[in-house]
C-alpha cells in the first residue's frame, strides 16, 4: 500500500447532532482526535465506569486510547443525548502531527476531557465552518477546513492575561481574533485593545491592519456578523437577544448593519438559511 503523507491538521469528518433524543457516539479510533462542543441541551459522557454531565457551553477533547501526547488521560468513552432534552453537538474528528501537539497542550492546561469554557461558541462556529464532512483518507495539504479546526483549538490554549506589561507582544492573527471572540458582547476600542496588548493605539491600529487587512472597528464588525450567523442558524435566540450577544444593544442598529452586510434583515437570512 502506497504511504500517504498526512497534513499537519488533518479534517477527516465534521458536523452537528441535533433533534436525536438517542443519539449516542463511541470514542473515536485510530489515533483521530474528536473535538466537540455543546450549544444546547444535555447529555452524558462515560468513561471508565464514570459519568460525566454534558451541559451547554461544554467542550470536549477526546482522543483514542494511547493517543499519542494525551498522556492516558484522553482514553475514548461515550457520549450520549439526555432524551429529555437532546444537545446541539458541534463535533471535529481529525487527525495530522500538529493538531495532536497542539492537543496535548490544551489537555496539559485543562487535565480534564471536558469543561465549561468561555470560547464554546466560537469553537462551534469555526466547527460550522467546516460544515458536513465525511473522508476516508486524510489529506495531504492544509484547506479552509483545517485553518477552521486550528483557529478552533488555538481558541482553547491558554491566554496570556492582558495588561501584563507585554510591551512586544506576539502579532497574529489567531491572537487578535481571540482576543475580540472573547469580548465580543462588550465595547471594543482601540483604547481598550492597546491596554490589551501593552502598545500604544497606533501600534495597535498598524498591527491589526497589517494582519487582518482591516481596521480594528471593521475587523470586530466582521467577527460579530460572523458569530451572528452562528447563532441565528443553530439557536432560537430572538435577533434582540443575538444583537447583546455579539455586541449590539440597539438590535434596529443591529439589524441595520446586518442587512447592508448581507442584503436581508436577519430575521429573513435565518428562515432562508
Amino acid at each position: 500500500m502506497e504511504n500517504r503523507i498526512t497534513a499537519p491538521l488533518a479534517v477527516m469528518n465534521a458536523g452537528c447532532t441535533r433533534d436525536m433524543p438517542w443519539h449516542s457516539s463511541p470514542g473515536t479510533r485510530q489515533n483521530h482526535i474528536m473535538l466537540t462542543a455543546i450549544t444546547a441541551g444535555a447529555g452524558v459522557f462515560h468513561r471508565a465506569g464514570r459519568r460525566l454531565a454534558l451541559t451547554a457551553g461544554m467542550v470536549g477533547l477526546v482522543g483514542s486510547k494511547g493517543s499519542k501526547g494525551s498522556e492516558g488521560s484522553a482514553e475514548s468513552g461515550v457520549q450520549m443525548a439526555d432524551p429529555s432534552d437532546p444537545y446541539v453537538a458541534w463535533h471535529v474528528r481529525f487527525t495530522g502531527d500538529h493538531a495532536r501537539e497542539l492537543c496535548a497542550q490544551v489537555w496539559q492546561a485543562w487535565g480534564v476531557q471536558w469543561c465549561q469554557h468561555q470560547a464554546c461558541e466560537r469553537v462551534a462556529a469555526c466547527i460550522a465552518r467546516i460544515g458536513s464532512r465525511r473522508r476516508e483518507h486524510p489529506p495531504t495539504l492544509m484547506g479552509s477546513d483545517e485553518c477552521a479546526l486550528a483557529e478552533a483549538l488555538v481558541a482553547l490554549l491558554p491566554q496570556p492575561a492582558e495588561g501584563a506589561g507585554d510591551h512586544e507582544p506576539h502579532w497574529d492573527r489567531y491572537r487578535v481574533q481571540g482576543w475580540i471572540d472573547r469580548h465580543i458582547a462588550e465595547d471594543i476600542d482601540l483604547q481598550r485593545a492597546a491596554a490589551a496588548f501593552g502598545a500604544s493605539r497606533a501600534t495597535v491600529a498598524r498591527r491589526v491592519r497589517a494582519i487582518c487587512g482591516r481596521s480594528l472597528q471593521q475587523q470586530v464588525q466582521a467577527q460579530r456578523l460572523e458569530r451572528a450567523q452562528f447563532l441565528l442558524r443553530s439557536t432560537d435566540l430572538p435577533v434582540r437577544d443575538v444583537a447583546r450577544r455579539v455586541g449590539y444593544a440597539d438590535a434596529l442598529y443591529f439589524s441595520r448593519v446586518f442587512a447592508h452586510a448581507f442584503g436581508v434583515a436577519p430575521s429573513q437570512w435565518r428562515a432562508v438559511g
